[in-house]
């Protein structure tokens, strides 16, 4: 290579960028980037449901009925309910407190009709805890002989109360029967029916966490 060349060659590598600070710059201005894009999601409002009174399931409400707030929920704001859209009827599918944000999943097609409510009358006390939005286990015990049942077993996992009443018309309104509203899937309402008019004796018992009892 002569001296002209050799100069040419050199001059050509002052202009040419370093790989190094080209790939400096590009992290630089992703970082800077990614940070806006989440102070921006951080910032920005959605307006979404929140429940009017504690919704039980089973429950056909309207959406035009809730309440609306403005607020922050950043990457969490697809779990919950957005004030847009359709605001005509769905089916309650999971208890939601008076107040609280509406989850997105809590809510379903009305006409998708996947619960149904029976009224039972328990044998025995209830628990002192039992009130609407209870997760109960409903069990059973078969009627086997006059005053006597088989073991008992259980019926529906995991129903929940929506109502309880009870008949204060015994002598001195000590005779108190509950009558319980339960939302069950539909299709264990053959099986409650069954039992009511076998004359099985039922219970309600507060369900755990992971399933029955």
């Amino acid at each position: 290579m002569d001296g002209s060349d050799a100069a040419s060659a050199g001059r050509r590598a002052r202009r040419a960028p370093d790989a190094r600070l080209v790939v400096g710059v590009v992290l630089v201005l992703a970082s800077v980037v990614g940070t806006w894009l989440l102070v921006d999601s951080l910032d920005r409002t959605i307006r979404v449901y929140a429940a009017p009174v504690t919704l039980v399931p089973g429950e056909t409400v309207r959406l035009d009925e809730f309440d609306v707030v403005d607020v922050r929920l950043g990457a969490s704001e697809a779990l919950y309910l957005a004030a847009s859209g359709d605001p005509g009827e769905r089916i309650v599918l999971r208890t939601v407190r008076e107040g609280e944000l509406v989850p997105a999943a809590a809510l379903g097609d009305a006409s998708a009709d996947a619960l149904a409510t029976v009224v039972i009358s328990p044998a025995g006390e209830l628990p002192t805890a039992l009130g609407a939005g209870s997760v109960v286990d409903l069990w059973s015990a078969e009627a086997v002989d006059r005053g006597a049942w088989g073991p008992p077993s259980v019926l529906v996992p995991r129903a929940v109360v929506q109502a309880i009443a009870r008949d204060d018309a015994g002598v001195g309104g000590l005779d108190r029967t509950p009558s319980v509203e339960l939302a069950v899937p539909r299709d264990a309402v053959p099986a409650v029916l069954a039992a009511i008019a076998a004359g099985d004796a039922m219970h309600l018992v507060g369900a755990r966490a992971g399933g029955a009892g």
